[in-house]
């Protein structure tokens, strides 16, 4: 997920601006059952760092690690997940909104980014 967020910031370095305001801020992203999440420093440049899941920050999100993965490329509606209670959002919600914003303007495709060979077709997750 890392190597993703740093393809993703450098292929798309645009979707940062939905950062204005919110620079220097965190938002950390825990996947259930791991023992290790990821802090989102909002940019530009924007930057990743693995870490704790206790660790604080200005806003959470937390849910399975299938669901996060499936929200970052966009399979996922975010507010359908979030009004399920499939990801739970906690902390300040514009610091949430603008990653999940900048995230959709990048277009992410997860497998291309996570994988080094473009030619890998994209699975099901």
């Amino acid at each position: 997920m890392s190597a993703a967020y740093h393809r993703a910031a450098r292929a798309r370095p645009e979707a940062a601006r939905r950062f204005k305001g919110l620079e220097g801020r965190q938002c950390l992203i825990a996947p259930q059952g791991l023992p290790v999440a990821f802090c989102v420093t909002l940019g530009p440049p924007w930057h990743i760092q693995v870490t704790s899941p206790s660790e604080s920050a200005d806003a959470a999100i937390r849910g399975p690690l299938r669901q996060l993965l499936r929200l970052m490329d966009g399979s996922e509606d975010a507010d359908a997940a979030f009004f399920a209670r499939s990801v739970q959002v906690e902390g300040n919600l514009a610091v949430a909104t603008a990653l999940r914003h900048a995230l959709e303007d990048a277009e992410l495709d997860l497998w291309r980014f996570a994988v080094p060979f473009a030619h890998v077709r994209k699975r099901q997750v």
